[in-house]
């Protein structure tokens, strides 16, 4: 069972930093949404980025040997761009900041959810990289068919979606998984990388 974190609400109107999170209740109703009318990687995507806190780039830029499923670890050294928004046309660059090279202690559902993806992968290139000339062997691990991985703004037009089925007002974006992660570890009295990375995240 994926442990989540209460915090209080409020009926007060939200401020700003109100706004680039999302409550608990909204947390939950959007991931019901994705459980229930999610498309494909959907679900995957979106349980990954609300219980690690990392961004859209470094989750389309991950691979493979990015993880590992002894230790439970996901490493985060690069992020993907596409200015065209071209699966062909895309770089993976250094993440943003120095602190964002790390390391993240994933739970086990999540791993176990990635971990089939993997196999799936891997099932999938052995069937595919024979019917694609131009196959991209390069074990995204949210990849096409084609092996090309998907772009940023590919999550950003699916959340969007989800969210309209929701009652969420919120400006709901990929990147507020990253302040609802960092602000339940705060509550739980984590303190690690992600507070000082949020700082720095805040004056971009």
């Amino acid at each position: 069972m994926i442990h989540s974190i209460y915090y209080s609400t409020s009926a007060q109107k939200l401020n700003p930093i109100e706004e680039s999170y999302l409550e608990h209740p909204e947390l939950e109703e959007f991931l019901s949404i994705v459980r229930e009318h999610g498309l494909h990687l959907n679900l995957e995507r979106f349980y990954t980025l609300a219980f690690t806190g990392m961004r859209s780039g470094e989750l389309c830029a991950l691979q493979k040997d990015d993880l590992d499923f002894e230790r439970n670890i996901i490493h985060i050294n690069k992020t993907l761009y596409s200015e065209s928004n071209n699966m062909r046309d895309y770089e993976l660059t250094p993440p943003k900041t120095d602190g964002s090279i790390r390391e993240i202690q994933v739970e086990q559902p999540i791993m176990d959810m990635l971990r089939r993806l993997v196999r799936q992968n891997d099932k999938y290139k052995l069937q595919y990289r024979h019917l694609h000339e131009d196959y991209h062997d390069m074990d995204f691990v949210f990849c096409r068919e084609n092996g090309y991985p998907f772009t940023p703004k590919n999550i950003g037009l699916r959340m969007e979606r989800l969210v309209g089925k929701t009652t969420i007002k919120k400006n709901a974006t990929p990147h507020m998984f990253r302040h609802t992660h960092i602000r339940m570890l705060t509550e739980a009295g984590v303190e690690s990388w992600q507070e000082s990375d949020m700082r720095t995240s805040k004056r971009r």
